[in-house]
Parts: C-alpha cells; sequence; structure tokens
C-alpha cells in the first residue's frame, strides 16, 4: 500500500516537472537506479562525516546514520521518492549493525552513497557435502536475503549442503555471515557456516565396544580427576567420579542415551555442551569433558544419576549402587603389614610394621582383632585394639602391641581411616587380605 502511494507521488512529481520543463526549457535530475540486485552486498561511501541517513520508509521517518565503511544487504527492490524537493532513489537495506531501513543510493546527478561491495565467495563447503553441526543450538533460516527464524539445530545434527554461499545479515541479528542451505531430515533451511563443520566418520559409534573393566575405569579416573573431596557429600572425587560412570554408562565408553545425544562413559548430552560428538566416544576426552563440566569432579548436579539434587530436584541416587566398588579402588589401602613375629607368649610385646596410602588424606590407622574360624578369621567378631593418628596420603611406621587374650589363634588387620569421611565405610573384613596371624 505504502509502496503504491509512493509511486503515485512519483508520477505526479515527474508529470509537474516536465510540465514545468516545457514551460521554462529546462528540465531537473532524475533519479537513477544503481546497478543493484537483491541479495548484493553494498558499501557506504562518499558519506562522511555526515553520514548517510537510515528511514523507516522511502523518504519516511528517521532512523540512524550509517558511515562510510559501513556494510550492509539490499533486501528489496529500489523506489522513488521525493525528499526536500529532490527524487532520490531509495534501497532497503539490512546494515551488519542489525539495522535496516531505507537508504538513498545518491545525490542525482551529483554524487553516489552506496556501491556494490565485491565478496568473495566461501570455498568451505560444496553442494551434497555431509555437515555436522557443532554448536549446542543453531538456527535454521528462511530463504535469502530474508534470512528469518524458522526452527533450530543442535550439536551432533547431521545434514546434507542444498546451496550456497550467501553473504548476509540474519534478521533480528547483527553481523555479515556466509551461509548455507542445509537438509537436516527434519528441516531443510539456511544456516550459518560457523558452526557447521564437515562431518567426519567416527572411529567408534554407539554401542560398538565393552564395558571397561573395573581396573580399567578406576585407572582412568585416577588418571583425569584430581584428589579431594566433593563438599556435598563428602565423598572422594574419584569415587562419585567411577561411581557416575558406572550409574550412567555401566562403564561402557561407547553407551549411547537420549535419543543418541548422550555419549559416552559419562553420559556427555551434545545438545547442552559444545563438545565433539566423535571424540566423546574416547575415554579420556570423555573424562575430561566430565571433569570441565562437574567443576573439577566437585560438583555433580547435572548427572541425574546423582543425589536427590540432581537434575532440579530429581536425581535418583542410582551412583550409590556403585560406591562399594568405588571404593575398593580409591578408599585407603594397606601396601604393606607384618609382624616382627608370628610365634608370641602371652604378653610379650609384638612389632608391627605398616605402609598405607589414600587419595585424599589420612587420619589414623587402627588395629584389628579377631579369633579363627575353621582356618579363617572370623568377620563377625573384629574388635578394635588400638588405633594411632597420623597424617598425609601415604604414611609408613611401626607400632607395638602386646595380645592379652586366651584364644591360642588370632588375627590382627590393619584398617586406614580417611580425614573427611565417615566411619562405616571400611570395614576390617573388606581389607583382610592384610593380615597378621599369630599363635602362642
Amino acid at each position: 500500500m505504502v509502496k503504491n502511494r509512493v509511486i503515485v507521488v512519483f508520477l505526479r512529481v515527474v508529470l509537474g516537472c516536465f510540465l514545468l520543463g516545457s514551460l521554462f526549457g529546462t528540465f531537473p535530475n532524475f533519479a537513477h537506479a544503481a546497478d543493484f540486485s537483491i541479495g548484493d552486498t553494498v558499501e557506504v561511501y562518499n558519506t562522511n562525516p555526515i553520514g548517510l541517513s537510515v528511514r523507516d520508509t522511502p523518504a519516511g521517518n528517521f532512523l540512524q546514520k550509517e558511515y562510510d565503511g559501513a556494510l550492509g544487504v539490499v533486501i528489496e527492490e529500489p523506489i522513488y521518492a521525493a525528499l526536500e524537493g529532490t527524487i532520490y532513489t531509495w534501497w532497503r537495506i539490512r546494515y551488519q549493525d542489525g539495522i535496516e531501513g531505507w537508504s538513498a543510493e545518491g545525490d542525482p546527478g551529483v554524487e553516489d552513497w552506496l556501491k556494490k561491495k565485491n565478496v568473495l565467495p566461501s570455498t568451505k563447503f560444496q553442494v551434497d557435502d555431509s555437515v555436522t553441526v557443532t554448536a549446542s543450538t543453531l538456527y535454521v533460516r528462511t530463504d535469502p536475503p530474508e534470512l528469518e527464524y524458522k526452527s533450530e539445530v543442535h550439536n551432533g545434527d547431521e545434514g546434507i549442503v542444498k546451496d550456497g554461499p550467501f553473504y548476509g545479515v540474519p534478521e533480528g541479528s547483527a553481523g555479515l555471515y556466509y551461509f548455507w542451505k542445509i537438509d537436516y531430515g527434519s528441516i531443510t533451511g539456511w544456516s550459518v557456516e560457523n558452526y557447521i563443520e564437515k562431518a567426519t566418520s567416527c572411529t567408534h559409534s554407539c554401542w560398538d565396544r565393552s564395558p571397561l573393566s573395573e581396573d580399567e575405569l578406576a585407572n582412568l579416573v585416577r588418571t583425569v580427576f584430581d584428589q579431594g573431596g566433593v563438599t556435598q557429600t563428602g565423598e572422594s572425587v574419584r569415587v562419585t567420579a567411577y561411581a557416575v560412570a558406572r550409574a550412567e554408562s555401566g562403564g561402557n565408553p561407547s553407551a549411547c542415551g537420549d535419543n543418541d545425544k548422550s555419549i559416552g562413559l559419562w553420559q556427555i548430552n551434545i545438545d547442552y555442551h559444545d563438545y565433539d560428538r566423535c571424540r566423546l566416544f574416547e575415554e579420556d576426552y570423555n573424562a575430561n569433558a566430565a571433569k570441565e563440566i562437574s567443576n573439577n569432579g566437585e560438583d555433580w548436579n547435572l548427572w541425574c544419576t546423582w543425589e536427590q539434587t540432581a537434575c532440579g530436584g530429581n536425581g535418583d541416587r542410582s551412583y550409590r549402587d556403585y560406591l562399594p566398588e568405588a571404593r575398593k579402588q580409591f578408599y585407603p589401602k594397606v601396601t604393606s603389614f607384618s609382624v616382627s613375629q608370628s610365634l608370641i607368649v602371652l604378653g610379650e610385646t609384638t612389632k608391627f610394621y605398616y605402609s598405607v596410602s589414600d587419595d585424599v588424606g589420612l587420619d589414623r590407622v587402627e588395629l584389628w582383632r579377631t579369633s579363627d574360624q575353621n582356618g579363617s578369621p572370623d568377620d563377625l567378631n573384629w574388635k578394635e585394639v588400638k588405633r594411632v593418628s597420623i597424617s598425609g596420603n601415604n604414611y609408613s611406621s611401626d607400632f607395638d602391641h602386646s595380645p592379652d587374650t586366651s584364644v591360642s589363634l588370632f588375627y590382627l588387620t590393619l584398617v586406614p581411616i580417611k580425614s573427611i569421611l565417615p566411619r562405616d565405610y571400611l570395614t576390617p573384613a573388606l581389607i583382610k587380605m592384610h593380615l597378621a596371624k599369630l599363635y602362642w
């Protein structure tokens, strides 16, 4: 409607100019459309220091100024309209700063204010290339030059290049980008090339491998995650990382979930985290991603298998099922335990030598004793007989003990205690492979 009125005004002005020319023998200069096409990139020039006005309609209300060097994209065919007695050629341009409006191409017969800018085309892709999205969210837009929002795709989504490139400014945004038309399967449209890469064949795929052994997973965790504790639970970082991996993936580096969006040992979701989908099948890469997301292993609230506070209060705590297994791998270890003599006289002092270690820190060692039951320790009747305060991650020492039992055959074992955890995580039965067998 506005365009039709402008054309009527233009025709009236032209007719009036011809009438004036026939009366006085002179004719005014008329606006002449430059050789621009829709989708062309144009540059502002010859306007400094005044700048080039951008208006809401041809010859309409002032919006802002653009200055020499500013680039934009032609969105619509030219319209002729008079402003303060001069007929200008107006082009609708979306400038790289995001402003969109109508600018005059120049002062008729005097100078130009807009010129075509030749832009080298992108060679990043070719038609029929397979591509993969690398951003958490990538907009899919309508045909150029409008490039309006249409839909969105996500990290790991794949598609086929159908057309492009087009160099333009997306509607409602700023910046000039190269766009390619991509068929994503469920949607086809134009996406900026900055967040798309040529698809490569992954070395691994979903469920193509067996789970890691307990030792293999523990060694991976020990290599990637630092020593320390999780503040919310008081649990070891390494124990937690191990248990979460077992709960999330069963310890399988090729595990896939959430429609193949959650990948690998710690089920890193590529819709929410910018990691390479192919590389998430790699144990080290996945572990380092989990370490980064969990703030060095101290916050696991993004994993729904963790505590109830996880996933917005919907955590299922299933990682707890794997804590005993994890604790065997990372909790305090008795690396050596021996006795100066195994045959003693009742009341005689015996010297015990020991070395213990822990990934977080040691608080004490406890000496426990039980009687014999058919050639094995009686695991139901262990009793603590002595404790010694220690500190650090590795500790070696010895202490004296004088047995006062009337049982002729008994067993002693050493229990190291962590500095940050409750007492109930380790029992003498759990580490009874380190035994001192005494007779009198």
